[in-house]
């Protein structure tokens, strides 16, 4: 029984740290997750259907001026099957002073 608070005790204090750890990068600034993008992209035109397609220029994970963690999906493209873009959207980029947000 003992055996198992210790093991208990340190999963516990690894995922503290690893939580930390991930708060603390955050408050830096975004983290890209572009390993992400081609599973959220296939998820939106699964959603969809045939008749659009979509295309995804990246996802980070942020945290807003408030101290919410969210995804954010960057420069986002939808269009039709014959090619009509029919939603756009464009995150500034990094380098840029608009990309305060």
């Amino acid at each position: 029984m003992r055996n198992l608070g210790v093991a208990v005790a340190a999963v516990v204090a690894v995922v503290a740290v690893v939580m930390g750890a991930l708060f603390y990068r955050l408050s830096s600034g975004p983290i890209a997750l572009d390993f992400a993008t081609d599973w959220l992209a296939a998820a939106i035109k699964e959603n969809l259907g045939d008749r659009y397609s979509v295309e995804v220029g990246g996802t980070v994970l942020e945290r807003d001026e408030n101290g919410r963690t969210g995804l954010r999906i960057r420069d986002i493209i939808g269009a039709r099957r014959d090619g009509v873009v029919v939603a756009s959207a464009r995150a500034p980029r990094s380098d840029s002073p608009a990309s305060a947000c």
